[in-house]
């Protein structure tokens, strides 16, 4: 027995030392996959130089961006220690000599650990690309590798989310003129809400070769400052991912874009500086991109970072639950007032599921349902018995205005009659022109930040109600939002109810649910409604039921009410 256990003893450890043989063996197998990649010129490495990589692909040899890098490769190979990464194909000492290192490219290496082993080898600061390639991009970013590319976006194969994900993850874009500068504008438009505030990105390749001037020599001058630019910048952009991903403001789960504190910060920092607010949520609840960059010199900077650095880390006022904020809050009993619900049920299949969230409301209340069904109003009525309301009504309305005009046209005595100090307004959303079913998503999310799943969280959210300059509450908005193309409507509502010119709308009850103070939308029951109900189909954007949307706060805030957002903690986005 005692051999035997000798025995295997013996057996274990020389699996052990098999199992480090192998993976030595695997290790240097895959370093001389990656060495055969590297081919050394006779240009010789000068460690008193910076080191960059140019990348570019064969196929694209005669693009402008190709031939931009062409033009100054002597004045290039003066200033830095320059690494050609080709693809394979492309492989020619002769046609790239001045640079002392050529990396064959294919589809098969393993990009990161290539990258890898070049930047730590010989401590490379920027990766140029003289072509799209989104792959190429993520691997530097990984690495904290300055990124800049030049591009004409000229190859066929090169598709939106492409170019849009390669703009965003560069440090910065150089084009080859002007008219590529606007053709890119339109192909990025919906992630930026204006084209001034767009960053980082220059025109300046082509143009100078019109201009009366050494073209070369002019060429050279502007790429190295780019290149130093854009080293800067990647510096700037590491330091401020450190400072968020150390900070307890910057809310990963929030944003629900990348697991990653790490990587949604740099994701973040990279649409920020360029402009690109709508390809990012918000940072965190209570902070609001749109709102800051109304009230401040955006351009190129990093609005949660810069807002934290002078002192504030809110944009507005926002009550975040099923956390420790709300502790003392939930001590406090909401000073019962009556309280007016109305529900436009366009889907009476839904009648069920808001059912189910109106049984978490404790406190009393009478509900008003409208519709335009043509299912009869007693089996309506009969699918609410369980809620909880103390009175229960159901009006047919016509199927103008959406769910706006039921509220402030066909229960205007119901609601402003003086029965009621607070109305919640809710509808039966489904966004079924939006594919999926994002639509029934932003439905619970919505009614899950409004009602919750029990009755502690209502009284939580109507406890907001016992601070009386609170006029509004509403889910706290996730994306960048704006005027959209309700300009002339927004005006014209301005004017009808006397409110202050409106030049942005950069937060409003986004989905149009929320709970207020009768008296803070008071205004909303007192419009004409032939002048501002419009008839169906209306546009997915621009129309006065939009507007309508957007205006609340200012609407409240003319009344000296405020409104407050809410945040649900624990919804999964």
């Amino acid at each position: 027995m005692k051999y035997l256990f000798s025995g295997l003893k013996a057996m274990l450890v020389l699996k052990k030392y098999l199992k480090k043989y192998f993976n030595l063996i695997t290790r240097i197998k895959s370093k001389l996959r990656l060495l055969k990649k590297l081919h050394y010129t006779h240009i010789k490495f000068n460690r008193n130089k910076e080191t960059i990589i140019v990348f570019s692909q064969y196929y694209l040899k005669n693009n402008a961006s190709y031939n931009y890098i062409e033009n100054i490769e002597t004045i290039l190979n003066e200033k830095y220690n320059v690494i050609r990464y080709i693809y394979e194909n492309d492989y020619n000492i002769q046609t790239h000599g001045y640079s002392f290192l050529i990396v064959k490219y294919d589809n098969k290496t393993e990009k990161k650990q290539l990258l890898s082993h070049i930047h730590k080898k010989y401590n490379v600061k920027i990766l140029v690309l003289c072509s799209i390639d989104s792959s190429i991009l993520e691997v530097a970013c990984s690495l904290n590798l300055a990124t800049l590319l030049i591009s004409d976006f000229s190859d066929a194969n090169y598709n939106i989310v492409d170019i849009q994900k390669s703009v965003i993850m560069s440090d910065k874009v150089i084009l080859p003129d002007a008219a590529i500068f606007n053709k890119l504008l339109k192909q990025i438009e919906n992630l930026v809400p204006c084209p001034s505030l767009v960053s980082n990105i220059h025109a300046d390749c082509l143009e100078l070769f019109h201009k009366k001037i050494k073209y070369e020599e002019a060429l050279s001058k502007i790429f190295l400052k780019h290149i130093s630019d854009s080293i800067l910048i990647n510096s700037e952009n590491i330091e401020i991912q450190s400072f968020l991903v150390s900070s307890d403001v910057f809310d990963t789960d929030f944003m629900n874009i990348i697991s990653s504190k790490s990587q949604s910060a740099y994701y973040y920092i990279k649409t920020q500086r360029k402009g690109f607010y709508k390809a990012c949520p918000n940072p965190a609840p209570g902070f609001s991109t749109s709102i800051w960059i109304c009230g401040n010199e955006a351009k190129g900077l990093v609005p949660l970072y810069k807002s934290i650095k002078n002192g504030y880390e809110t944009t507005h006022r926002c009550m975040i639950l099923g956390s420790n904020h709300l502790t003392e809050t939930q001590k406090r009993s909401f000073k019962n007032k009556k309280i007016a619900i109305h529900l436009h049920l366009y889907y009476t299949d839904l009648a069920k599921e808001f059912c189910e969230y109106f049984k978490n409301i404790s406190v009393s209340y009478d509900l008003y349902i409208t519709t335009t069904s043509s299912v009869n109003n007693p089996d309506i009525k009969e699918a609410f018995l369980e809620c909880g309301a103390e009175n229960i009504e159901v009006f047919n309305v016509e199927n103008r205005g959406r769910d706006i005009a039921p509220l402030i046209f066909d229960l205007k005595d119901e609601i402003i009659g003086g029965k009621y100090e607070i109305v919640g307004h809710f509808h039966s959303k489904k966004s079924v022109a939006i594919d999926g079913n994002v639509g029934d998503k932003w439905r619970k999310y919505l009614l899950d930040s409004l009602i919750g799943n029990n009755t502690i969280f209502t009284n939580s959210v109507l406890e907001l109600f016992n601070n009386e300059n609170t006029g509004l509450i509403f889910p706290e908005p996730k994306d960048f939002i704006d005027i959209g193309a309700n300009k002339e409507y927004i005006n014209s509502l301005c004017e009808i109810l006397k409110i202050k010119k409106i030049n942005q709308t950069p937060i409003f009850p986004v989905g149009n649910m929320y709970w207020a103070r009768v008296d803070a939308i008071r205004d909303l029951f007192y419009l004409e409604k032939e002048k501002v109900i419009q008839n169906e189909p209306l546009p997915t954007d621009g129309s006065y039921m939009h507007a309508i949307e957007r205006i609340m706060p200012h609407i409240a805030h003319k009344n000296n009410y405020s409104f407050v957002t809410v945040y649900k903690k624990d919804i999964i986005n």
